[in-house]
Parts: structure tokens; C-alpha cells; sequence
């Protein structure tokens, strides 16, 4: 009677002669006898993962990995389907795991370097580009040594050149893939973001609608949708375009199911803040030990998409300037006042002055950090458009603080949200939805409202329209107002991208050109898809000087 390695090993057989049915069916009658059996499930595993089933993989080679947990090879099978499932986080752990257990193991940690790299290159189509990219790059060079043929990671390559606006170095990689797979979807996607960017959008339409009828992983799914929703757009058809930006919207929510607690926790923030900034509790404000402080730090304020990048690059184009790009160094403060045992904002009221004092150096010594780094700077500004709701924690803790508000005409500014694929947390999450983007607009600018009704706040409305069209003047006006009015600093429209470092935000497909007009009163293409939204913005359509109607 053959052993069970035996007949296991004919299960092998069938697999490697691709007689998928006939392995299946030997391990499934070896589980039925022996249910701890590892290798069998493994087999299993391995003819789901190759059948395409890799959800079903993860699962069967789980399974051998509990009933034989010190196998090596499990691991490594485990992590190769996770990666399939771009599951790159748990494929990670299954590395890390699999070095404890076999720390002799060549190539783990390129790897686990690898996987790491994957996960930042994800984060930049979804509007994070603080991301190394030159990191990036000796990552996925060094993959491409080892497995010249990997088309993916050509893919990878080509959209790493092409985030850094080298698009004739991000064509060759496109090529090579092209040679080697003509259809594949990764290298699609990158050859039409360039040829978007190189003015031919009918082409890139062509090329993305062509894999729309292929098997698509859900991030493929919106690459394509965003990038057809751009490509669109540049074609002047408008509702097309519109309909493609909510198919990506939709795929994102529907993506990330646990994203809607955070927003709802996020939305109720908001609205206790609303609700509390009323003039009676700003007059029940004790004394006010941050009058102390012999000068503020300057915040650029105002809400995602209003121009806060555009002018952070303006003003980082001073060289006494450093822009914080959305950091935590307000966040932190906030978390701390939010912990407090009176709630938030209600802590504000009866802050002590050891307190007030603590939190601000707190906050102080985060932007030190930052300072060390660039020392030859002077003069700090910390950039973090959704902080507006914090005015009031701003001020209670530094009355002399200078603010830089962004105004741009608030039907733009929420299509602008509704259209860029941001990094999603509890806040961003509102704009995946036209009415919810309306309505945190509106509750912000509420608080934004109720602040400067009640308090001496020191502030420049910067509307973009303006800085776009007269940008020499709107720069010396704010440069000015910073008291950096004597340094007789020009700014250059066109060499303005090649001034500032990469930026951080979704805006940096569309900073990192030379600054356009057609980002002003866009709204006016999206009039009847916006209609639903125009009574809800009409209060500060009109208070911030622009018209309700095209």
C-alpha cells in the first residue's frame, strides 16, 4: 500500500503536467483521511493560485502553515499569493515571520524591501507623493536585475519616471514592457498618464477604454477610471468625465467599508465645533496667558484644493521660507486638547497657564525639528488646509499668529475635491461624495466664519484667481504681509515647479507644470453635475466675491 508521501507525490505529478482536477481530487481524499495533512493543503494552494483563485489560495496554504507551522516553503508561497492580492502589508508579516523561523534565508529582506517599495508606489496614485522616489527607483532596478522579464516591475519603473516628470526615460521602460507583454494593463496605465501629460488624451481614452474588458485588480480599476476621468475632461467632454470621477469615488468607498466610522467620527468633530464656537463661548474664554508670547508662527489655512500648494511653492520659492507640508505638528497638539477630561474644543476655555505654556512649546519644539534640518531657513509655515476648523485652538494659544488664508470659489474647490484622488482618512473620505464635500465646505467655513466674527485674528484672504492671473503682485502682497516685503523676491511662473522640492499632495501632477488658468472657474464645464450643491455654497459663493451662475 503506497504511503501518503506517495501518493501525494503523484498529486505533484499531476500538477506539474497542469492535470489541476486530477491533484485536486488525490489531496482532497488524503484530507478526508488525514485533516492535518500540511502538504496537502499546500498542493491545493498552489493549484488554486495557479487556477487565479487566490483568495481561496490564501486560505488552503493558511491552513497547511497551522498544521505545520516551521515549513519555509509555505511562507514563501503565502507571501507570493498575498503579494497577487496586492496584500502587501500581510505579505510583509509572512516574510518577517518566515526570517524568525529560517534567518539564513538569502533575499528576504530585498523582499520585504521590495513589498515596501510596492506599497509607497500605490501611495502615490492615491495622492501621496511624499514618497522617496529615487528610493523607489534603485528598488525596482534592482528587482528588474534580478528578473529582466517582469513586466510589472517595468511597469513600476516607467511610473516612477513619470511621477518625476521624465517621461521620454518613462516611454523606454513602457516599450520594454510593451515587447515583451503588448497587453499589459500596468504598462497601459502608465502609457496613457503620459501621453495625457504629453497633450494627447484621444490617444490615452483609446488605450485606457481597451482595458476596461480584461480581468482587473480594483486599484487597476481606478487608475483607469481616474485617468479617463482627466483624459475626458481635456477632451471638453465634461460629463463623461464626470461620470468616470464617480466610478472612481465609488470604488474607493466601496474599497474601504472601515473608512465610513472615521468619517463619521471625523463629521462629528466638525460639528461640535460648529456648534461650540458661538460669541457667548468665546467671551467665557479665562485670561489669555498666550498673549505672552512675543511672536506667533504663520499658518497657511483655508480647505484641500483652495491653492494652498500652488502658494505653498510660491512661498517656499523665498529662501527664508520653509513650507511644513501637512505635518503633525498642529495635529499633535490638537490630540491633546482632545484628550483632555472637558472634551474638545471645550478645553479651550479654561486652559491654566502651565498648560498653555506646555502646549506651546510642545508645538514649537516639533517645528525646531524641522528647522534643524534646514537651517538656513527663517521663517516657518506650517500647511494644513483641514486645520482651519482648529482656528480657535490657534489662536487661544498663539494670538499673534499670522494666517494665510486660500479663497478660490467654492464650486471649484469642491469639484476639485470630488475629482482627485486623495490619500483617504476620516476627512478626506468626505470627498468622495458630492454632498458630503459640500457640506464639510460649508461647516468649515462656518468655523472659519465664527472665529474671525469673534476674534482679532491676523489674516490674508489669498483668492486664486487673483494669484494666477497677477501672480507678480499677489506674491509681493503676501510676501509683504509676512513682513519679507523688503526682499524684492520675483517669482517666475514658469520656473516656479523647479524651484520647490516634490510636493506631498494630490495637487503635484498639477503644480510640478507652469501655472495655467484652466483650474480657474473650471466649475462653469461641470455647471448641471454640480447643480445639486449650489444652494448649499451659494453663502460663501457670494461673501468671498464670486458668482453663483456661469
Amino acid at each position: 500500500m503506497p504511503s501518503v508521501t506517495d501518493v501525494l507525490q503523484m498529486a505533484i505529478h499531476h500538477l506539474g503536467k497542469g492535470e489541476y482536477d486530477q491533484a485536486r481530487s488525490i489531496c482532497q481524499r488524503v484530507l478526508e483521511v488525514y485533516p492535518d495533512q500540511a502538504d496537502a493543503w499546500h498542493i491545493l494552494g498552489t493549484i488554486a493560485s495557479t487556477e487565479g483563485n487566490f483568495l481561496e489560495a490564501q486560505t488552503l496554504v493558511k491552513n497547511a502553515i497551522h498544521f505545520h507551522p516551521n515549513e519555509p516553503s509555505f511562507y514563501q508561497k503565502l507571501a507570493t499569493i498575498q503579494t497577487s492580492l496586492l496584500l502587501y502589508h500581510d505579505a510583509i508579516e509572512t516574510l518577517t515571520a518566515l526570517q524568525d523561523i529560517d534567518p539564513s534565508l538569502s533575499n528576504i529582506s530585498a523582499d520585504i524591501d521590495y513589498l515596501k517599495a510596492l506599497i509607497d508606489y500605490n501611495k502615490t496614485a492615491a495622492g501621496d507623493f511624499g514618497i522617496e522616489l529615487e528610493q523607489l527607483e534603485k528598488i525596482f532596478k534592482y528587482r528588474l536585475k534580478q528578473n529582466p522579464t517582469d513586466v510589472n516591475n517595468l511597469a513600476y519603473l516607467a511610473g516612477v519616471f513619470e511621477a518625476r516628470g521624465e517621461l521620454e526615460k518613462s516611454w523606454e521602460y513602457c516599450n520594454l514592457g510593451q515587447s515583451i507583454d503588448p497587453h499589459n494593463v500596468e504598462i497601459s496605465i502608465v502609457s496613457a498618464k503620459i501621453l495625457r501629460r504629453q497633450k494627447e488624451p484621444a490617444l490615452a481614452i483609446s488605450l485606457l477604454n481597451s482595458c476596461l474588458d480584461k480581468s482587473l485588480t480594483d486599484k487597476q480599476s481606478c487608475d483607469i477610471y481616474e485617468q479617463l476621468g482627466k483624459c475626458y475632461d481635456l477632451t471638453d467632454n465634461f460629463g463623461q468625465a464626470f461620470k468616470c470621477f464617480e466610478k472612481l469615488n465609488l470604488l474607493l468607498k466601496n474599497q474601504l467599508p472601515a473608512i465610513a466610522k472615521n468619517q463619521q467620527a471625523y463629521i462629528d468633530l466638525v460639528d461640535k465645533i460648529k456648534l461650540t464656537l458661538t460669541h457667548e463661548w468665546f467671551e467665557s474664554w479665562k485670561e489669555n496667558y498666550s498673549t505672552e508670547c512675543s511672536s506667533g508662527p504663520i499658518f497657511l489655512l483655508g480647505f484641500p484644493r483652495s491653492g494652498t500648494t500652488l502658494l505653498g511653492q510660491i512661498l517656499e520659492a523665498h529662501p527664508k521660507i520653509l513650507i511644513l507640508e501637512e505635518t503633525s505638528c498642529l495635529t499633535s497638539i490638537v490630540d491633546k486638547l482632545i484628550a483632555a477630561p472637558e472634551g474638545y474644543p471645550t478645553s479651550l476655555v479654561a486652559l491654566s497657564k502651565n498648560t498653555t505654556r506646555e502646549l506651546q512649546d510642545a508645538y514649537m519644539e516639533s517645528t525646531r525639528v524641522w528647522q534643524k534640518l534646514h537651517p538656513e531657513k527663517e521663517v516657518i509655515i506650517d500647511k494644513m488646509p483641514l486645520s482651519t476648523i482648529d482656528i480657535a485652538a490657534i489662536y487661544r494659544l498663539f494670538p499673534k499668529a499670522k494666517i494665510i488664508f486660500a479663497i478660490r470659489h467654492p464650486l471649484d474647490v469642491c469639484l476639485s475635491c470630488l475629482t482627485t484622488r486623495f490619500s483617504l482618512n476620516g476627512s478626506m473620505a468626505n470627498f468622495l461624495d458630492l454632498n458630503d464635500t459640500a457640506h464639510l465646505y460649508q461647516q468649515t467655513m462656518d468655523i472659519w466664519q465664527s472665529a474671525v466674527d469673534n476674534l482679532p485674528i491676523d489674516y490674508l484672504p489669498v483668492h486664486y484667481e487673483k494669484l494666477v492671473n497677477n501672480l507678480p503682485d499677489e506674491s509681493a502682497r503676501i510676501f509683504s504681509f509676512l513682513n519679507l516685503g523688503d526682499d524684492h523676491i520675483e517669482i517666475d511662473p514658469i520656473k516656479l515647479a523647479e524651484l520647490s522640492k516634490p510636493m506631498r499632495t494630490a495637487s503635484y501632477d498639477q503644480v510640478s507644470q507652469p501655472i495655467y488658468l484652466r483650474s480657474a472657474y473650471r466649475w462653469k464645464n461641470y455647471e448641471e453635475q454640480l447643480s445639486p450643491i449650489k444652494n448649499i455654497l451659494a453663502p460663501y459663493i457670494k461673501k468671498f466675491g464670486y458668482e453663483l451662475k456661469s
